[in-house]
């Protein structure tokens, strides 16, 4: 069995120098520097997310849930890419909530300031003021699954910050708390995901992509989706319109299963026009429609909305010519007589 490294211990220390407080933070004799309350905002995902995921088996049989392991255990950054509706930051919560393991997604937001993740001084209701660790702090504290979802999407404010942390150096620096340097939990597992290439991401700096030893292409998994996805004439059309150059918008494996939740729900007619606003160019549009037109029966039969035609027996036409069990001669004088076997 995998045994855990030893020398990282979780350990925290504040500096001493509070003379020269950074812009906005608390002066010293205001401050209760060495309260510090966690985040609510860090908790352990609902078991039942565990029990849904599907695992994929990855190279060499591995599974994703015995890579996240092998990665916990020695303190390695994994990093999933791969295009929308793929489950990347599925899995990371659904390994949480079979761990028992806490858990927090750092959202790629532009409009995010540090203090949201990392934490801040609030008034204490007795003319002072306590530092409230951000979620992301919390992990750092007291171990659990750190998710940085669409890392190519978060400010470099907040990534130039996670420098140290992704390193082996594993600490993160708090400024605005009297630059307390906190060593990382052993227990903190660092999962990032992305879709590089679409509109609006970036592109992470090669000091970034350097810190994640697991690098991982989470593309559209058949496997998964057919223990998803209950009609295989919708995975066929899907995967036919895949690999149509003409149609650019991904068709995640997400839009199958809430295509089908909804088909149960509303009706094939409204979850077909949903299922077509996903395509905002018009041509596109247009394409999956007939498509999705031809396969309408087949769908149907396979959600249960369309009755399967009853099966028509055709009556065989018999291949017996009436003379078994005649003898030879019995045989020959029907044929001279030119009758038929009874």
């Amino acid at each position: 069995a995998l045994q855990r490294p030893q020398g990282r211990r979780q350990q925290g220390h504040a500096a001493h120098d509070l003379q020269h407080p950074s812009p906005g933070r608390p002066s010293p004799d205001a401050a209760h520097i060495g309260a510090v309350a966690p985040s609510a905002l860090v908790t352990v995902p609902d078991k039942a997310l565990a029990k849904r995921y599907v695992k994929r088996v990855l190279s060499g049989g591995k599974s994703d849930f015995d890579v996240l392991d092998y990665a916990r255990l020695v303190g390695d950054n994994v990093l999933l890419l791969g295009p929308t509706g793929s489950g990347k930051t599925t899995l990371p919560i659904a390994y949480a909530a079979e761990r028992l393991l806490k858990c927090y997604s750092v959202s790629g937001n532009q409009a995010m300031e540090p203090s949201h993740f990392f934490g801040k001084f609030v008034p204490d209701g007795a003319g002072g003021f306590v530092w409230i660790d951000g979620p992301l702090t919390t992990l750092v504290r007291e171990g659990g699954v750190l998710i940085l979802d669409e890392v190519n999407l978060i400010s470099p404010k907040i990534l130039t910050v996670l420098y140290s942390l992704l390193d082996s150096r594993r600490e993160i620096t708090l400024l605005d708390h009297a630059g307390e340097t906190i060593k990382a939990h052993p227990d903190l597992l660092i999962v990032a995901t992305g879709n590089p290439g679409y509109v609006g991401t970036g592109l992470l700096s090669e000091a970034m992509k350097d810190r994640w030893p697991h690098r991982a292409v989470w593309g559209y998994d058949a496997a998964v989706e057919k223990r998803l996805v209950k009609s295989r004439s919708l995975l066929k059309m899907v995967s036919d319109l895949r690999e149509r150059a003409d149609i650019e918008t991904p068709i995640s494996t997400r839009l199958m299963i809430e295509f089908e939740r909804i088909v149960g729900g509303l009706g094939w007619d409204y979850a077909k026009d949903n299922l077509l606003n996903r395509f905002d160019d018009a041509e596109e549009r247009a394409a999956v429609k007939i498509v999705l037109d031809t396969h309408h029966d087949n769908i149907g039969i396979d959600l249960g909305v369309i009755a399967k035609p009853p099966v028509v027996e055709v009556e065989e036409p018999s291949t017996t010519t009436g003379t078994e069990g005649l003898a030879p001669w019995e045989v020959e004088l029907l044929k001279m007589n030119g009758q038929t076997a009874p």
